[in-house]
């Protein structure tokens, strides 16, 4: 992920900055079902109290293949939703 690569290349200058911690996490969604995701907490110290989260599938795995159906079905969404603006 995004997060372990730039922790592994730049270890001193992005240690420095915030921490990481791994875990994972499993979810149900009402239209693709169970999803089992990585995430990774990133605290900022600069900022005290801010959090990012990130979340992951593993590749090829069925959380991944649901994750892109939802994309797909959120863009869809997103469509549909700027043409009835531009419609009316």
């Amino acid at each position: 992920m995004v997060t372990e690569r730039l922790v592994s290349r730049h270890h001193g200058f992005f240690g420095a900055c915030a921490s990481t911690t791994p875990a994972s996490r499993r979810f149900h969604h009402p239209v693709v079902g169970e999803l089992s995701l990585s995430f990774n907490r990133l605290d900022l110290p600069a900022d005290h109290g801010v959090t990012i989260f990130t979340y992951a599938a593993a590749p090829g795995s069925r959380s991944e293949e649901a994750l892109k159906l939802l994309g797909s079905w959120a863009a869809t969404l997103d469509e549909a939703e700027s043409t009835n603006v531009t419609d009316r």
